[in-house]
């Protein structure tokens, strides 16, 4: 099955010459907006964060204003695996976020805004992000900055196509529970948009070569991208018809858009997760962050004692290109 707009992302995917800027202008951009900032960023104790404070009675660390997340500490059993039962601190984020692309076609080619976005955990600091990146509170303005930059084009606002929506889980080992809502959408061809200078087109070919290389494109733009279903192809035949620049050489396409013989169908697949499912459980029960086993002490700001999990950090961070300029966040 296919439909337009599965065609226009294949095409997208597959352009070679239809950008606004070439891959290596796209790097040079974004090396720029790195140069054009100035980031200062330092450990300091999770008790001298200011708007963040540890509750003894409660056990978790949490914003003053009850929104964002707090840290809450879990107690897991399970019988899968090596290790049956174990502690960990936790992100508890109960609200869905938007992870949202904006795209338009331009000469012929779907192409998708993307911004370059300052985050204080990037190993570089500016990496390529969604249009859209925000939580509830973020964009509800508990924090009491600025509206997120095209919000209105997501929330219902402003009449648009929409190519994708789904719901899709955060990292279950960091995050409790937390889903965001993944979503591309279309605006018409010749509606005028105004694009802020640390916002980009791109077709959905520089955005995946630039995928391929390090700290360019951020963990939110890909998993939005993941979520494209580019429609099935009952032979090359038909791939060819309708995307002329196919080439049958390209297997790893080839294997994403046939349907000829697959080693497993789809009902096989959910059967064989669904068998999965019943024969595993997973016991997560909330306890206080004092009574984590084998983590610091929470209050006085140290960190875990040992081992690789790492959620107990806080960080002093300044700015000079962001919308609150000095602010504290949780890493």
């Amino acid at each position: 099955m296919k439909s337009s707009t599965n065609i226009k992302f294949l095409q997208s995917a597959l352009a070679s010459s239809y950008g606004h800027l070439s891959t290596e202008e796209i790097l040079q951009w974004l090396y720029e907006k790195r140069e054009s900032i100035k980031v200062d960023i330092r450990q300091v104790p999770i008790n001298q964060m200011d708007k963040w404070l540890y509750d003894g009675a409660e056990g978790r660390i949490k914003h003053i204003s009850g929104k964002f997340f707090s840290i809450d500490g879990i107690r897991v059993h399970t019988n899968y695996g090596l290790k049956e039962t174990w502690d960990q601190p936790i992100i508890n984020q109960p609200e869905i976020g938007f992870l949202g692309i904006l795209t338009q076609m331009k000469n012929g080619i779907l192409h998708f805004l993307l911004q370059a976005k300052i985050e204080p955990g990037n190993i570089n600091v500016v990496q390529l992000s969604p249009t859209l990146q925000a939580t509830k509170s973020n964009y509800t303005r508990v924090h009491q900055g600025k509206t997120p930059t095209f919000l209105e084009y997501f929330n219902g606002e402003k009449e648009v196509t929409v190519l994708v929506d789904q719901l899709q889980s955060e990292q279950g080992a960091r995050f409790f529970k937390k889903r965001n809502r993944n979503i591309i959408i279309e605006i018409p061809e010749g509606e005028h948009l105004e694009i802020p200078d640390n916002f980009i087109w791109l077709t959905l070919k520089q955005l995946k070569d630039l995928m391929s290389m390090d700290n360019v494109v951020n963990m939110d733009t890909r998993t939005v991208i993941s979520a494209i279903n580019y429609g099935n192809f009952n032979n090359i035949q038909s791939l060819q018809d309708d995307i002329p620049n196919f080439s049958e050489k390209n297997e790893r396409l080839f294997s994403l858009l046939c349907n000829e013989k697959p080693l497993k169908d789809l009902e096989s697949i959910l059967s064989w997760m669904t068998n999965l499912k019943s024969k595993y459980e997973l016991l997560v029960e909330r306890i206080p962050l004092y009574a984590v086993q084998n983590w610091g002490d929470w209050n006085a700001g140290t960190d875990r004692q040992s081992g690789s999990n790492h959620l107990g950090s806080a960080y002093d961070t300044s700015c000079t290109r962001r919308f609150d300029r000095f602010y504290y966040q949780k890493n």
